[in-house]
């Protein structure tokens, strides 16, 4: 209730709450000065002065406020009074500066003016532009500042009526029983303050009331300062025209006078020649430099009067937003401001150039320096470029001396008129560069503003019943016989004066058109070569490829004919320039569409030689083509056609062809990506796996989503929004479509470098037992080598159309800006010196952090992959080493990516350190298995007491090692069963690790002879068969030994060493089998079990009776 009073009224029942502390009296500045100074003659320990200090001199403080607050207050009063005699005032000046004398004028009294004096006032005249030009931009500054004070001045009252009521109610609540001292301390703090926020309300109030007058009194003085700033340009202007047309006078004479020596008709001595010469050469380089110079000052207004005009325009552009906010007619606007800025490439393009000549004419600079300091060093010294002689020249008259002297004069002046020419052009140089700086900063600035918010504004009104009046009426403009008439006049009048170059396009039609069954013939012979191991190469896809260009040429020639035709023509009319544009862009876009059909025939290249079936290439072709005949024209006929004088074209028959565009599009795209199609059916058979095959709701949601969004935009009115999305929607189609054409061609690749190694290894070879055994031997690498080759050519071609991407969205990226400014929460944080300060959290912090954790996702997964074929393989390191370099690898991009997304959410260590700690204590207690394991995990990677690919035995269960993961570890036994191990089993546990630090394992093989057997020739037959098997180790040495006694045989032990734990099998397979072989041979008998069974007689128990 306190908000709806009036300050008086609010101040008088402050007032009545403060009598029961009236006795206390009230303080003026001058008793709350002294009372500050008594309390600082106290100690600094004193209670007194630590509780009352504080109090007092905030209320000093808050005194001076009032008193800035006062002036304000009586400045902005001021201002309303004496506000339209300013006004007066500043008219009459602006008047009285508009009638300065005339350019005339200024150039007769200067005429006479020495060159010295004349360059100290251009000088001058040059520093008073840029004072004023300083000033110009402050009030611009100033005037920004005044259009957006009045949402300042509304905040800021709601803020002081705030804290108006706060005060009051801190006054209302003192009590008279309280210390009496420190009641009155803290009183005069409240009233002081009170004081000023109440005069700041009134200072506001006035500001609110002057604000449109002190904004006509600003805009008049920015009309002042431009004017005045116009005259000193114009000085500027006069000054150097007056001192470029007295040196080009003075070169001008100088030049007479060394032509007149060439054009002697006597012999000419040879220093009066080199003199004339020099002076000649010196001439040109001058009249060179004065051309410089006079472009760079004309590029230097020219670029001053566009910065001036596009920063004028920026800000028009800002206050409009801020005042209409969102509207056809704006968006309109700011779309034609859009396109009529200058191109970013072209300003550079200046500015290499602008650099460029600066180095130039300071490397002449230098050189001059020189031959000035030599000439004068010795007046009468003979140039430097005399040619030399070895015959003194004759003497000189009088007269050839005089004339000598004077050319050597001339070429003294030259020197210094060079050398000052050198500086003023240099500095006009600078002057130009720097103008070319500040223009490319406010273009940029002005595109970065338009970008971001184009997209969000409507250009077109939204579909009503006046959008189908309009239609008729543009239907019938674009129909008219009138405009076409003007056409087939300007393609005739093109065809007359672009004749050459219409030739060569028509015979280049007629070439193609003739060419196309030769063609066809020639693809149908490439497509018998593919995989024949003696004539297949990518040559021939590559040939074919190029073939299919040629044979997608005939229209796109023709179009781009008549598209050339119209442009030489000099079109005046609107129609006939569009059209020649649509024309050209519907060239390109036809060769792409035919093109992409070709590759699709029936000895195309995606049949042919990359294996697509030919009924799927045939259906999707018949397709492609179909909807893509539809979708070019009216593409091109939406996109491109700019009638500036006609909107309603512009809003109706355009908007129109881009429906219709988007429609077949759209129809394409829902075809390709139904669940029953042809695509999505060879897809799966191929690869039913892939991540490719199971995305098929996401490409069914973006193909056919996108199309239907665009549409519905041009709807609602926002065309330019539909149209820019579109161009980079169209180019992202066109990019997955060639990153599928060379991910197919590097298969196409490997696939022929396959075949040609497996014809020569078929070749080089005799028997097929042998062949069968090498090619088991080979297969593994083939399946080796594409797995690589795969992961390679993914990456590389994967990254680098992600980049692609990037570059093509980056126009529309600006637009996204808008989510900057929706606060999600706010965040505190300390900067480098500790100090806090708050920052927002925004939707596009949000956005940006999901992109950092898409990005770190697929890292953590192709990285190491990549690193292990790219470094790791090629290092003398053990498959269970790269393993685990390969699992760390992946734990440390997963965790730089976490930190770095946590990090953009405002999420720092200091911030939640001690909730994770107690999450960790928490976690560590009610899940300490999985904490277990996954630090287990950790140490087997790092300390390595098993690694993938080794052979563990643990308990009952034995197997390989395939797997170490964050939890468990993964053993196949030879079963083929996979046995999920938890990591901690192998911190905690005993196991046998066959293969830690040596493959090499020993078999034991028992053997048993018969009793009476020759033991030691059975030994001896063990340890040739060990020998001669190419398995068994030599080093270390096969063993044989006769173990002991058994009960029916003799037990004997051959002891062999294998290389490899996967031979264990094997050998020992082997080793039995020849054993029982060579002891049969021998005659040595292995016994089967045998049991002797005694029985013997007991006596008869004697029986009871």
């Amino acid at each position: 209730m306190l908000g709806t009073m009036t300050p008086r009224y609010r101040f008088c029942l402050a007032l009545a709450c403060w009598l029961p502390l009236a006795a206390l009296g009230t303080l003026t500045t001058s008793d709350v000065s002294t009372r500050v100074a008594e309390l600082a003659q106290r100690p600094v320990g004193d209670p007194g002065r630590v509780a009352l200090l504080p109090l007092y001199t905030q209320a000093q403080a808050m005194q001076e406020a009032q008193a800035a607050q006062q002036a304000e207050l009586e400045r902005a009063t001021h201002t309303l009074t004496s506000g339209p005699a300013t006004l007066r005032k500043l008219a009459a000046e602006y008047a009285r500066i508009s009638h300065a004398e005339p350019r005339d004028e200024l150039a007769q009294s200067l005429g006479e003016t020495p060159a010295a004096d004349l360059q100290r006032r251009a000088e001058t005249a040059v520093n008073e532009r840029a004072a004023l030009e300083n000033k110009l931009n402050a009030l611009d500054f100033s005037e920004r500042s005044l259009v957006a004070r009045p949402a300042e001045i509304t905040q800021l009252k709601a803020e002081v009526f705030a804290r108006i009521s706060t005060l009051e109610s801190e006054l209302s609540s003192l009590s008279p029983g309280d210390d009496a001292e420190l009641t009155r301390a803290r009183r005069a703090m409240l009233e002081a303050e009170l004081g000023a926020r109440e005069l700041e309300i009134r200072a506001l109030n006035e500001e609110q009331r002057s604000h449109s007058l002190r904004l006509e009194i600003s805009t008049a003085r920015r009309r002042i300062a431009e004017q005045r700033l116009a005259i000193a340009a114009g000085r500027v202007s006069q000054f150097e025209e007056l001192l470029l047309a007295r040196q080009t006078d003075q070169l001008r004479r100088m030049q007479e006078d060394a032509a007149r020596v060439l054009h002697e008709p006597a012999a000419v001595d040879p220093l009066r020649l080199a003199a004339a010469l020099e002076n000649v050469r010196l001439g040109e380089m001058l009249a060179v430099l004065l051309m410089e110079q006079s472009r760079a000052v004309q590029a230097r207004a020219q670029y001053s009067e566009r910065r001036r005009g596009i920063a004028a325009a920026f800000d028009r552009a800002r206050q409009r937003t801020q005042l209409v906010g969102t509207s056809a007619d704006l968006g309109r606007v700011l779309v034609e401001q859009r396109r009529n800025l200058p191109q970013i490439k072209s300003l550079q393009r200046l500015a290499g150039l602008s650099e460029a000549a600066l180095g130039r004419v300071g490397l002449q600079r230098i050189e001059i320096d020189e031959q000035l300091r030599a000439a004068h060093a010795s007046p009468t010294a003979t140039p430097d470029r005399t040619p030399a002689s070895s015959v003194d020249p004759p003497p000189l008259d009088a007269v050839a001396l005089l004339q000598l002297n004077a050319l050597r004069s001339d070429a003294r002046q030259l020197l210094e008129t060079l050398d000052e020419t050198q500086t003023s052009c240099l500095r006009a140089l600078d002057s130009a560069d720097l103008e070319l700086q500040e223009l490319t900063a406010v273009v940029v600035a002005y595109r970065r503003f338009l970008d971001e918010r184009l997209l969000w504004l409507p250009n077109t009104p939204p579909v009503a019943p006046q959008f189908f009046r309009d239609l008729v009426a543009a239907s019938h403009w674009l129909l008219s016989p009138a405009n076409w008439q003007d056409t087939l006049g300007d393609l005739r009048r093109g065809a007359a004066r672009g004749w050459l170059r219409g030739s060569v396009l028509a015979l280049l039609v007629v070439v193609t058109t003739r060419a196309r069954k030769p063609l066809r013939r020639r693809l149908a012979e490439l497509a018998s070569k593919v995989n024949d191991p003696a004539r297949d190469s990518l040559m021939i896809t590559s040939h074919a490829l190029l073939i299919a260009g040629v044979l997608a040429l005939p229209w796109a020639l023709l179009l781009l004919l008549g598209s050339l035709l119209l442009s030489a023509g000099d079109a005046n009319s609107e129609f006939t320039s569009a059209l020649g544009q649509v024309l050209a862009r519907s060239a390109c876009l036809l060769w792409a569409l035919h093109w992409w059909g070709e590759l699709l025939t029936p000895h195309g290249v995606a049949v042919a030689h990359f294996a697509c079936p030919p009924a799927a290439a045939a259906a999707v072709r018949l397709r492609w083509l179909r909807l893509g005949r539809l979708f070019v024209p009216c593409y091109a006929l939406a996109t491109l056609l700019e009638w500036d004088g006609n909107l309603n074209f512009q809003d109706s028959v355009r908007r129109c062809f881009f429906w219709l565009a988007m429609t077949s599009a759209l129809i394409l795209m829902a075809w390709l990506t139904r669940r029953d199609g042809v695509l999505h059916h060879e897809l799966c058979q191929r690869l039913p796996s892939s991540w490719a095959c199971r995305a098929r709701p996401l490409w069914t949601l973006v193909g056919i989503g996108a199309p239907l969004v665009l549409a519905v935009l041009s709807v609602g009115g926002y065309h330019y929004a539909a149209v820019e999305l579109s161009v980079c929607y169209l180019q992202t189609l066109l990019l997955l479509l060639l990153a599928v054409l060379l991910y197919s061609l590097a298969l196409r690749w490997l696939q022929i470098a396959q075949n040609r190694i497996t014809a020569a290894g078929d070749g080089g070879l005799a028997g097929a037992a042998t062949r069968r055994l090498e090619m088991d031997d080979v297969a593994p690498d083939f399946a080796l080598m594409n797995a690589r080759a795969r992961l390679i050519f993914r990456n590389f071609i994967g990254w680098s159309a992600a980049c692609a991407l990037f570059w093509i969205w980056r126009e529309v990226m600006p637009a996204l800006g808008v989510l900057d400014q929706v606060n999600l929460w706010n965040v505190a944080i300390k900067d480098a010196e500790g100090t806090a300060h708050v920052a927002a959290i925004t939707l596009a912090n949000v956005a940006l952090a999901a992109l950092i954790a898409a990005i770190s996702v697929l890292a953590a997964r192709n990285v190491p992959g990549l690193l292990e074929i790219a470094l790791l393989q090629r290092l003398p390191m053990h498959r269970g080493s790269r393993y685990a370099v390969n699992m760390l690898v992946q734990y440390a991009i997963a965790a730089v990516g976490f930190s770095i997304t946590l990090s953009t959410l405002g999420l720092r260590w200091g911030q939640v350190q001690w909730l994770i700690a107690a999450l960790g204590v928490g976690l560590g207690f009610g899940l300490q298995e999985i904490f277990g394991n996954f630090i287990s995990g950790l140490i087997l990677l790092f300390e390595r007491p098993v690694r993938v690919g080794d052979f563990v035995t643990m308990g009952e269960m034995s197997g390989r090692v395939t797997r170490i993961q964050i939890r468990a570890t993964t053993i196949c036994d030879a079963d083929n069963r996979e046995i999920v191990v938890p990591n901690k089993s192998f911190i905690t546990d005993r196991f046998v690790n066959w293969t830690l630090t040596d493959t090499v394992t020993r078999v034991v093989i028992p053997v048993r002879v018969a009793y009476g057997s020759n033991t030691d020739r059975a030994l001896n037959l063990l340890l040739d068969i060990a020998h001669a098997h190419p398995t068994v180790l030599q080093e270390p040495a096969p063993c044989a030994v006769f173990q002991s006694f058994g009960e029916s045989a003799l037990l004997l032990e051959l002891q062999v060493y294998a290389k490899e734990l996967n031979q264990r099998v094997d050998l020992r397979h082997e080793l039995n089998t020849r054993i029982y072989r060579a002891f049969a041979e021998q005659g040595i008998e292995i016994p089967r079990p045998q049991h002797e069974v005694l029985l013997r007689s007991a006596p008869p128990e004697p029986r009871l009776k």
